[in-house]
């Protein structure tokens, strides 16, 4: 029987691997946007998601606060 977290683990390497194809290819297949979203729906469900703060500089002037896991790397 497979642990909660390997699972997690495959679809963040699924979620990866999807994105570097649409990048190496210069594709916008509907399809596979749809796989990414239930992917990403799939980890923001099931990960016990550990919360981390942070803030981007979004230029020398400006920053914001993002909130993401470190688990399954969500913004949230």
């Amino acid at each position: 029987m497979c642990d909660k977290l390997i699972i997690i683990e495959k679809v963040i390497d699924l979620i990866d691997s999807v994105d570097e194809f649409i990048y190496c290819n210069q594709t916008d297949d509907s399809e596979l946007g749809v796989l990414k979203t239930v992917l990403r729906g799939f980890l923001i469900n099931n990960c016990e998601h550990i919360i981390i703060k942070d803030d981007i500089d979004i230029d020398l002037d400006h920053s914001q606060t993002i909130h993401y896991c470190s688990k399954c790397l969500s913004t949230l």
